[in-house]
């Protein structure tokens, strides 16, 4: 009788159970797939282990936020999301498959959507800063110069404004209007944003 080896690739272990060596297997029973986790994801029966909600909270709320502002118009940000018809993928239903595709969330980043028009996926998402965050919405932010209404993207490239330096000075003045307006009559200056509290 020929041998039977381990369903893994790469793996030359001979069969232990269920299509695979012992290592394997055992992996699959604790953490429900073949790499390697530090500490176990499912129970012995195949249920999720609630130590994994509390390894990963941050991750977990975040996804958990995610899902409600889409699918629970009871959610205050629903008209923002769920309402403009952004949907979570069928494949982030599950939060392990989340976790899988975006990795734990990094300190100080939260969700951010690459294009703010499609929903929420592993090719449109990754973990972003506020200010790429802000930056992101540029499309979509009127400002009116000389009586001209037009978009910040266009504001920035035809002023030659670098969208770093926009945002500086937006985080002190939180108005998109008055930071574009300060910028076009104070950047001939040295220093103008770190001293535009002093103006």
């Amino acid at each position: 009788m020929s041998t039977v080896y381990c369903g893994v690739n790469d793996c030359s272990d001979t069969h232990w159970a269920k299509g695979f060596c012992k290592k394997h297997y055992e992996r699959i029973r604790l953490y429900g797939r073949t790499e390697y986790h530090k500490k176990p994801l499912y129970d012995a029966d195949g249920n999720l282990v609630v130590s994994v909600f509390r390894r990963y909270k941050s991750t977990y709320n975040t996804w958990r936020s995610m899902k409600e502002r889409c699918n629970n118009p009871a959610n205050n940000h629903y008209k923002s999301y769920g309402a403009r018809g952004i949907k979570v993928c069928e494949r982030w239903n599950e939060f392990l498959y989340f976790l899988e595709d975006m990795g734990e969330r990094p300190k100080g980043l939260t969700l951010d959507r690459v294009d703010n028009d499609k929903g929420y996926s592993p090719d449109n998402c990754r973990w972003a800063d506020a200010f790429v965050q802000a930056a992101n919405k540029s499309d979509t932010v009127m400002v009116h110069i000389n009586g001209e209404g037009m978009l910040l993207d266009h504001y920035l490239k035809k002023y030659g404004v670098a969208t770093s330096s926009f945002y500086k000075l937006y985080y002190m003045t939180k108005d998109y209007q008055e930071t574009a307006e300060y910028i076009l009559a104070n950047r001939h200056k040295k220093r103008y944003i770190v001293n535009y509290k002093k103006d």
